[in-house]
């Protein structure tokens, strides 16, 4: 499956590269479905070029056995946005419905027919809410930390550490089979929202099926509402998670997790050797040892002498359960520092 675009303007050497594409795509021998916007002025109720350019992309078509079914107007009264398949029998339900947005082009929407194998899956999730969390502090306060770790490495000590969490989270707290959530839903998709885009849809509907100059005149301002309330609510959700990012921090940081279009990963990273590291541990380690070398190397052997403090000594020092629990109060949620 894939979307292609052809500009109004394209040249030649656009064109033949456009049709290798489609080419590469139909010697597959799989299932191909390809859409988007040709741009070809093209009679494809009785599949009649308009001129050299539409022909040679005709018998692109007919050499991949593309069959072309889009049989509407699109754009005015040209069919310009096509949906191209090598099995037309999978493509169910194709409809040419309202503009999209401001653009002057209609959407064109279909159903694609296929056996889905079901595959069971096993990725399972801690159930926390119900994790037996006294019995895992009582395990592990039976064992002796300062004998397990002693005489080991930082990272043997760690991996014995998270040996140990990990084996009691594995007791003490049940799984269950992860559950694979449908469509995501817009969280500034309000009822509002949704009614204006079904008056828009059903005023698209009324027009094309009338014909008449005021159906048209009476849906001309439907894509306009809707954008503006679209625009208005989706201004209001991300204004009331700003303004309670205090009090429901992750909420705000999901939003704009989900709102980043690529996922950055760290590495691979290159040693002194010249060679790519690229395992956790091992860029982890290259990492550490970079921040260790601009660390500033003291003299050891030439420590200052520190006087004995002439003031006044204090050998109380009060720390009460009201002074506490007023220090804990005061911690703020969402960051990390005081």
């Amino acid at each position: 499956m894939g979307v292609m675009y052809r500009p109004p303007n394209s040249g030649q050497d656009q064109g033949h590269k456009m049709h290798h594409k489609i080419e590469s795509a139909c010697q597959k021998g799989k299932v191909t479905v390809i859409m988007g916007d040709f741009n070809m002025q093209v009679d494809w109720v009785n599949n009649a070029a308009s001129g050299p350019k539409e022909r040679e992309f005709i018998e692109c078509l007919q050499e991949g056995v593309l069959e072309q079914l889009v049989m509407e107007p699109t754009r005015e009264q040209a069919i310009l946005d096509l949906v191209l398949c090598n099995e037309p029998d999978l493509i169910k339900d194709l409809k040419v419905r309202e503009h999209f947005g401001g653009s002057d082009h209609n959407v064109v929407e279909f159903n694609l027919q296929f056996e889905r194998k079901k595959v069971e899956s096993d990725v399972k999730v801690l159930q926390l809410n119900k994790g037996n969390y006294r019995g895992m502090r009582e395990e592990l306060m039976k064992i002796d930390w300062e004998q397990s770790l002693v005489g080991k490495t930082v990272e043997q000590q760690w991996q014995e550490f998270l040996g140990v969490i990990e084996d009691t989270v594995q007791r003490f707290i049940p799984k269950k089979r992860k559950v694979i959530r449908g469509e995501i839903r817009q969280p500034w998709l309000t009822k509002e929202v949704g009614e204006c885009i079904k008056a828009k849809e059903k005023a698209y509907n009324v027009a094309k099926s009338s014909g008449k100059s005021e159906d048209w005149e009476g849906y001309k301002n439907k894509p306009r509402i809707t954008k503006r309330e679209i625009r208005k609510e989706r201004i209001n959700y991300e204004g009331r998670l700003a303004s309670n990012i205090r009090n429901d921090s992750k909420s705000f940081f999901k939003y704009i997790k989900n709102k980043r279009e690529a996922k950055v990963d760290i590495g691979p990273l290159q040693n002194d050797a010249g060679n790519l590291v690229m395992g956790d541990q091992e860029i982890a380690e290259e990492l550490n040892k970079y921040f260790a070398s601009v660390f500033t190397v003291e003299n050891m052997s030439n420590m200052p002498t520190i006087q004995e403090s002439q003031g006044a000594e204090s050998n109380m020092v009060a720390i009460t359960k009201e002074k506490v629990l007023e220090k804990l109060r005061g911690l703020k949620i969402g960051k990390s520092l005081l």
